[in-house]
């Protein structure tokens, strides 16, 4: 700030009679003002004092405009004539606002002792300034009661989104003898980026979805809706291998073991990766008619044959699944077999296939599992968590067992906020029974 202006009285004077304080004053009143102002020169984007200041001094704008502000909520603009910081003058307390400068500006500033001697002895400043502090309130409680309005009017808006979002969630899921699925989902926000599914196609096939769409927030929420409607649609229909190739064999699966394979299997497993199709599909889609969304969704898609514990699947960038078995030992990590859904760039979803065995556990999760952060900025990791699948094996139930991941991660978690959504999708084949 610059102290180094200086003005007549004369020039004080007639500054001071256009305020809508001293604008009714006399010559004597405002010599006696005149003589107590400091002439303070600030510039554009400059802080005059932060809310939860200590502070004694008010303020008149002589050429300029203020901000009055707290972080980004803006109550009022004040331009020429206008004071500020009145409350502190007359009564002693940490500001109530933060005031910033639009533009460069000048103002006069007057000590508490000089406004209470002033007015100690000239009743009408005391009025003007009395009725100035009324006209504020009424302003700024105007702008308050607007403000709650918007905040409620919003928080409705959230709450029938976060409604219909659920919606696309399954409230519970299904059931197949000798299997379990079980999920868990806890958003970051009020609406969320992540999503899962398990649903029946046809051929007595089970898909079995979980996602995860780039950032937070309504438009991912909607990003996440709309990929989910366009996988489930599409994945219910039966269509052409053609666009498979070779695809279909994976590590696992050499060709020799494919063509041992009698037709009924060699069938099943066709309806399995027809239905795979959907992520491509979806991925199109999206490219097609919604890329200047600018956003993406990674995405692990598995179709499940029930009767033998055969998955094929599409990981589109996604963490990893973890197949564990009963001994607690790492079958396999189903790592990504194609970019995310929603990529400008394209590419290849390739597809690859897996066996759950008897007592095998598929864990599927979002990266708000192991991006967890502690108070002190420490990770979940992927290493944290398999360790805990494999302390935890063999299992009694997957609902348990989300429930033992869940807790492990709050107490990691502990009063931090949670830094993303969390979901977990569990698949798990019972042992067989003698």
């Amino acid at each position: 700030m610059d102290h180094n202006l200086t003005y007549s009285t004369a020039e004080k004077k007639h500054i001071l009679r256009n305020t809508n304080i001293f604008g009714t004053a006399t010559d004597a009143i405002l010599a006696q003002v005149a003589n107590a102002l400091e002439i303070v020169s600030v510039k554009a984007g400059e802080v005059i004092f932060e809310k939860n200041d200590s502070g004694t001094s008010m303020y008149i704008i002589i050429d300029g405009q203020i901000r009055v502000h707290d972080e980004e909520l803006i109550f009022r603009l004040a331009g020429n004539g206008e004071a500020f910081g009145e409350m502190a003058a007359l009564s002693p307390a940490v500001r109530s606002a933060t005031i910033t400068a639009e533009v460069d500006t000048i103002l006069f500033r007057l000590e508490q002792k000089s406004l209470y001697d002033v007015m100690k002895n000239h009743f009408d400043v005391a009025k003007s300034l009395i009725h100035m502090l009324c006209q504020h309130l009424r302003v700024s409680s105007q702008s308050w009661a607007d403000d709650f309005q918007r905040r409620v009017a919003l928080e409705h808006e959230m709450e029938i989104g976060r409604d219909i979002q659920a919606s696309f969630l399954p409230d519970k899921l299904l059931r197949e003898p000798g299997w379990e699925f079980a999920a868990y989902f806890k958003a970051a926000r009020e609406v969320s980026g992540d999503f899962y599914d398990a649903f029946t196609l046809p051929r007595n096939k089970v898909g079995l979805v979980i996602g995860d769409v780039c950032d937070k927030g309504v438009g991912p929420a909607l990003f996440m809706a709309m990929s989910r409607t366009l996988l489930r649609a599409f994945a219910s229909q039966q269509r052409s291998l053609d666009w498979m190739g070779n695809n279909l064999l994976s590590d696992d699966h050499p060709a020799d073991t494919v063509k041992r394979e009698t037709r009924q299997q060699q069938m099943s497993r066709t309806m399995s990766v027809s239905a795979l199709r959907a992520v491509e599909l979806t991925n199109d889609y999206i490219n097609e008619n919604h890329s200047n969304m600018a956003m993406f969704a990674t995405l692990f898609f598995g179709v499940l044959d029930p009767s033998d514990g055969q998955l094929a699947y599409i990981n589109g960038g996604h963490d990893a699944p973890i197949i564990i078995s009963p001994d607690g030992a790492v079958k396999a990590l189903l790592m990504p077999t194609g970019p995310a859904v929603g990529m400008p760039f394209g590419g290849e979803f390739n597809v690859k296939l897996a066996t759950l065995e008897p007592g095998d556990l598929l864990l599927a999760y979002s990266d708000g599992v192991t991006d967890a952060q502690s108070s002190t900025g420490e990770r979940f990791t992927p290493k944290r968590l398999i360790s805990l699948l494999e302390q935890a094996m063999p299992i009694s139930s997957a609902v348990e067992l989300l429930a033992h991941i869940e807790k492990a991660v709050q107490s990691h978690i502990d009063t931090t906020d949670q830094y993303d959504d969390i979901t977990m999708l569990a698949t798990w084949r019972k042992p067989e029974t003698t």
